[in-house]
């Protein structure tokens, strides 16, 4: 017999808004333990954009059929260190060519456990709630 403990309660994930679990957004860290962090883990950063900067971190399941994406304030390439403010984590899903943000009620259990945790040790990380 074995006793699964859950590590973290997400709620019911039906009346979470915009498919994304933002519950610790406004949370302030530095873009160094952000990324050490979600480096550790097996995450990228996002697409490079205009100015040189990018404002998330994925991580590719499945064959690449899934991915989890956790967003910030952003950072620039070559990296400073620079405060940054925790936002939020989505789940996408390929089609066709794309890749589509994905209702939380059909995320793999594992991959939302998954993604949660990973959003929360960054969160622990962080100093706490900065309001602005």
């Amino acid at each position: 017999m074995y006793l699964i403990v859950t590590p973290f309660v997400i709620g019911d994930v039906d009346t979470i808004k915009n498919n994304t679990i933002d519950d610790r957004k406004g949370w302030l860290t530095d873009s160094f333990t952000l990324r050490s962090i979600l480096t550790k883990f097996g995450y990228q950063p996002n697409n490079i954009e205009d100015g040189a900067c990018f404002y998330g971190y994925y991580k590719h399941f499945c064959d690449n059929q899934f991915y989890i994406n956790i967003e910030f304030s952003g950072s620039y390439v070559p990296e400073k260190n620079i405060p940054v403010v925790l936002y939020h984590v989505s789940f996408r899903q390929k089609q066709d060519w794309h890749y589509h943000t994905i209702e939380l009620s059909k995320v793999p259990c594992v991959l939302l456990a998954e993604g949660y945790a990973d959003y929360m040790a960054v969160a622990k990380a962080c100093s706490g709630f900065d309001p602005e």
